[in-house]
C-alpha cells in the first residue's frame, strides 16, 4: 500500500494543471484514476459529496474499493476505454454509508509523461432521468443539426427501399472520430435492424450498439467523413445477429448518410454452399483415386489430393493446363482419344493406360473410368476422370508370369536332377497327403516303381521300429517350425527284410502364418558309410584299450624300474663324495657318468609314471592355500647349479613378495622347475633367462623367459603333445623325451588355468601359465 502510494505521489506532480482544474472545476462526479493500480490519483469535491469520503480519503483509496466488481473486470473495461478511445459501462458502487448504487461510468484516456490515465465521469442511473441524459448526449448544436439535415434529406431517406440512417460523426479535441449520434432513420431501417426509430434518434451509435466498440465501424465512418470518400462494406453486428452490406457516404459537414441492406440469409445460403462444397471437397480428397476434372477440350479444371500425390503437381499447377503440358505427343494423343471415347459414348468407359510421372518419368499403369459431366441444364461441359493405380498389380501378374516360367524351368531342371540322381526323392502335400515317390526311392529298398503305392505309409511304415519314435518326433519339431531344420539318420526295411541306412532332409512350404502346406525332400542310401563309422569305431575301442593297457605297463614298470635304479643312483653318490675312500681321476669319472644317467633314467621314469597316471586318470589333485612367492624361491634355489654350470644371466622381475593362491603345491612346483629348467637348457653358454610375475585381476600371472634358440612357428602348435619336441635335433643336443610340456599343461589345466608360448626363431621363448588365485 506504502508503494502505491509512493508512486500515485509521483504521478500527481506529472499530472498537466489543465487536468487537475477540469476535474476540480467540474460539477459532475470525476476520477482520475491509474488503470493499472487502480489507484484514484485525485477526485473532485462532487465526488465527495456523493461517495461521502473526503478528497484526500478518496485519494488514499483504489476504484476496486468502491466498484463491487472484480479487479479482473474493472481493468478489462479500462483496457477497452484507452484502446477505442473512449468506454462506457455501467458498474455498482457502494458508498460509505454501505449504500450500492447502480452508475454509468464514461472512461477517457490521457497521455501523461509517465503513462496513460483515465478521467471517470460517474452518473447515478436512478438519479439521471431521460431529460437530463438527453442534454448530456446531444448538444444544441445537435439538435439544429438534426432539424436541418431532416428537411432537406427526409423525401429520399423515407422513399428508400433500403434501410437509411444519418449520422453526425463526433470527434475528440485530437480530431479523432470516438461515435456517431443517430439524426434520423427510415422505416426500412426500422425494420432492417430491428431498432425502433423513436428508441435511437439523438443517442450515440455505441449507446444503442455497445458491440460497435469491439470493431472498426466508428474509424470507417470517420474516414468517410474526414475524406469524403464512401465506403462500402459487409459487417456482422453480433448484438442483431445479422450480416449487413453497407453504404456509406457524406452529407455534409460532420454528417453521413449508412444505407444498409440486410444479407444475412444471402450469408447463410453462401455458407451451407461452401460448407456444401467443404465437405465434397473433403470428400473426393480422402478417396484414395485419382479424381479430375477436364473441359471438352481437355483443359483441366481441378483435381483431387491423391492426383496431386501421384503426379507430384498441386492443383494450381494444372488448372488451364491440357495432357499435353505434361506428356510427350503420343501419350497426350492416347489420354485425349480416350476422353473423346468417352464423351461421344455419353456414358462411362474403362480404360487401361500407361503414364509417365512428371518429376521422375517412371511409367505407372492407371486404370481409368472416364464420364462425361453435364451442368444443371443438361449441356455437356466436360469429362469426369477416376483414375487408380495398378501398377503393383500389374507388376505383380508380371512377376507371376516371369515365376511360373521360372517354376516350370526350375521343374524342368527338377525331373533332370531326379533322375540323375543317386537320391530317392519324396513330395508331400500337407493338406491332401499325396505324396509322390521317386523311381530311385523305391529302387533304393528293392521295389520296382509299380511295386508299391506312392502313399503316406509306404514313406513312414518302412522305419525302423527302434528309430520311428525318434524320427517322427523330430519331423513333428520341423513342421511346428521349433527347429529349422530337418536332417536325421535312421533305418529303413529293405525288400529283402533287411534295413538300409538312410539319411533323411527336406524342406518345408510355408504360409504367411508360417503353416506348412507342402513338405520334400531326399534319402540317401548312408549304409556303406555306417559300416565304415562302425569298424572306425570298434577300431577307435580296440585303440584306446591298448593304449590304457600301454599306460598301465608303462607304470608299472617304471614302478619296478625306480627301485634298483635307486639303488645304482644311491651308491654312485656314495662313491662320488668319498663316503668309502678316495678314487683316482678315471674311477671319479666313471662314478660322475653313472650318477648323471641315473638321475637323467629316473628324471625320464618319473615323466612316463605320471604321463601314464594322467593318461589312465589316475592323477591326484591335492590343492592347499600356498605361497607362489615362496615356491617360486625354492625352484630358482633348487636351478640354481644349472645356472652357474651354463653362467647363465638370471633375473627376478616379480611384482609381487608373497601371495597365496589355492593351488596343489607340489604341482604348482613342478610346473615352474619343468619351465624353468627348459629356460636354461636352451639358453646359450653366457645367455639370460628371466622370471616376470603380477597379479592380474583375480589371476595370478608367470612367465619365463629365455633368450636361446627359440621355437618356429609350426612347432608352437604340437610342443604340449606327449612324446613331442621342437625339433628332432632338439632331443638329440638337449636330451629330454618330450614329456616336460604336456605335463606342465595337464597340470595347468587341472587348475583351471592357460598356458601360452610365444617365440621367435634364434631370439628365444617366452612361456606364460595364467591360474586363478581361488581355483
Amino acid at each position: 500500500m506504502k508503494n502505491d502510494k509512493q508512486s500515485s505521489k509521483c504521478i500527481q506532480d506529472e499530472i498537466k494543471v489543465d487536468y487537475t482544474q477540469l476535474i476540480n472545476n467540474n460539477n459532475a462526479v470525476m476520477f482520475l484514476i491509474d488503470p493499472e493500480s487502480l489507484q484514484i490519483i485525485n477526485a473532485n469535491n462532487a465526488a465527495s459529496n456523493y461517495y461521502g469520503w473526503s478528497c484526500e480519503e478518496l485519494r488514499q483509496m483504489k476504484i476496486s474499493q468502491i466498484d463491487l466488481l472484480p479487479e479482473e473486470k474493472i481493468r478489462a473495461e479500462f483496457s477497452k476505454a484507452i484502446k477505442l478511445v473512449k468506454n462506457n459501462f455501467t458498474f455498482k458502487h457502494q458508498l460509505h454509508n454501505h449504500d450500492i448504487h447502480d452508475v454509468d461510468i464514461c472512461a477517457v484516456p490521457i497521455n501523461t509523461e509517465e503513462k496513460t490515465l483515465l478521467i471517470l465521469t460517474v452518473y447515478d442511473i436512478a438519479k439521471t432521468n431521460e431529460s437530463e441524459k438527453e442534454a448530456l448526449l446531444v448538444n444544441e448544436a445537435t439538435k439544429r443539426d438534426v432539424r436541418y439535415l431532416k428537411s432537406k434529406s427526409d423525401q429520399i431517406i423515407n422513399n428508400s427501399i433500403s434501410g437509411v440512417s444519418v449520422l453526425k460523426m463526433i470527434f475528440n479535441e485530437d480530431g479523432k472520430p470516438i461515435d456517431c449520434v443517430f439524426l434520423e432513420a427510415n422505416q426500412t431501417f426500422e425494420k432492417c435492424t430491428g431498432l425502433k426509430i423513436t428508441d435511437i434518434i439523438g443517442k450515440y451509435v455505441t449507446e444503442v450498439l455497445p458491440c460497435v466498440e469491439e470493431t472498426s465501424l466508428i474509424e470507417t465512418y470517420g474516414n468517410v467523413v474526414l475524406t469524403g470518400i464512401p465506403a462500402n462494406f459487409q459487417t456482422f453486428n453480433p448484438q442483431l445477429n445479422k450480416h449487413y452490406s453497407v453504404n456509406a457516404c457524406k452529407i455534409e459537414d460532420d454528417c453521413f448518410a449508412a444505407i444498409f441492406q440486410d444479407i444475412t440469409e444471402h450469408k447463410e445460403v453462401e455458407l451451407a454452399l461452401r460448407n456444401t462444397v467443404g465437405q465434397l471437397r473433403t470428400l473426393v480428397n480422402t478417396i484414395p483415386d485419382l479424381i479430375w476434372l477436364k473441359d471438352v477440350n481437355g483443359t483441366f479444371l481441378g483435381c483431387n489430393h491423391k492426383f496431386e500425390q501421384f503426379y507430384n503437381v498441386s492443383e494450381e499447377d494444372i488448372i488451364g493446363k491440357t495432357d499435353y503440358d505434361f506428356h510427350d505427343k503420343e501419350l497426350a494423343d492416347f489420354i485425349r482419344q480416350k476422353d473423346m471415347k468417352a464423351l461421344e459414348a455419353d456414358r462411362p468407359l474403362i480404360n487401361e493406360e500407361i503414364v509417365t510421372r512428371v518429376d521422375d518419368g517412371y511409367p505407372e499403369y492407371i486404370e481409368t473410368i472416364k464420364s462425361p459431366m453435364y451442368d444443371s441444364n443438361g449441356k455437356l461441359i466436360g469429362v469426369l476422370g477416376i483414375g487408380r493405380d495398378v501398377s503393383e498389380r500389374m507388376n505383380a501378374e508380371t512377376a507371376l508370369k516371369e515365376k511360373s516360367n521360372e517354376l516350370q524351368r526350375s521343374y524342368e531342371r527338377f525331373l533332370v536332377a531326379v533322375n540323375g540322381s543317386q537320391d530317392g526323392i519324396w513330395d508331400w502335400d500337407l493338406y491332401t497327403d499325396e505324396i509322390y515317390l521317386s523311381p530311385r526311392w523305391k529302387a533304393m529298398i528293392g521295389f520296382e516303381d509299380d511295386e508299391i503305392p506312392n502313399k503316406l505309409p509306404t514313406l513312414i511304415d518302412g522305419i525302423h521300429p527302434d528309430d520311428s519314435k525318434r524320427v517322427l518326433k523330430h519331423l513333428g519339431k520341423y513342421l511346428k517350425n521349433e527347429i529349422s531344420d530337418y536332417k536325421i539318420e535312421f533305418r529303413f526295411r529293405h525288400k529283402n527284410g533287411n534295413y538300409i541306412w538312410v539319411l533323411a532332409r527336406g524342406a518345408a512350404l510355408r504360409d504367411e502364418n508360417a503353416f506348412p502346406y507342402r513338405m520334400a525332400g531326399s534319402h540317401t542310401d548312408i549304409t556303406e558309410r555306417k559300416r565304415a563309422e562302425s569298424e572306425l569305431l570298434n577300431s577307435k575301442i580296440e585303440a584306446e584299450n591298448a593304449n590304457k593297457i600301454k599306460s598301465e605297463f608303462l607304470a608299472s614298470m617304471s614302478h619296478e624300474l625306480r627301485t634298483p635304479l635307486n639303488s645304482v643312483i644311491g651308491f654312485s653318490q656314495v662313491l662320488n663324495e668319498k663316503i668309502m675312500g678316495d678314487l683316482n681321476e678315471k674311477q671319479m669319472r666313471y662314478v660322475s657318468n653313472i650318477l648323471k644317467s641315473g638321475t637323467h633314467l629316473l628324471d625320464l621314469i618319473n615323466d612316463i609314471l605320471d604321463i601314464s597316471k594322467i593318461e589312465s586318470g589316475n592323477m591326484e589333485y591335492a590343492p592347499e592355500i600356498m605361497d607362489v612367492r615362496e615356491v617360486m624361491d625354492e625352484i630358482i634355489v633348487l636351478t640354481e647349479p644349472l645356472v652357474k654350470e651354463k653362467n647363465i644371466d638370471f633375473e627376478d622381475h616379480g611384482k609381487f613378495e608373497k601371495l597365496e593362491i589355492n593351488a596343489d603345491r607340489m604341482k604348482i612346483k613342478q610346473i615352474m622347475f619343468n619351465l624353468l629348467s627348459n629356460a636354461i637348457k636352451f639358453a646359450p653358454k653366457n645367455g639370460k633367462v628371466w622370471f616376470d610375475s603380477k597379479v592380474m585381476n583375480d589371476n595370478v600371472q608367470i612367465s619365463i623367459s629365455d633368450n636361446g634358440i627359440g621355437i618356429p612357428l609350426k612347432q608352437q602348435k604340437t610342443i604340449f603333445e606327449p612324446f613331442k619336441q621342437a625339433s628332432s635335433s632338439t632331443s638329440r643336443t638337449h636330451g629330454g623325451t618330450g614329456l616336460g610340456l604336456a605335463i606342465v599343461k595337464y597340470y595347468v589345466e587341472m587348475h583351471s588355468g592357460e598356458i601360452a608360448v610365444e617365440s621367435e626363431v634364434g631370439k628365444g621363448s617366452t612361456f606364460t601359465i595364467t591360474i586363478p588365485i581361488d581355483n
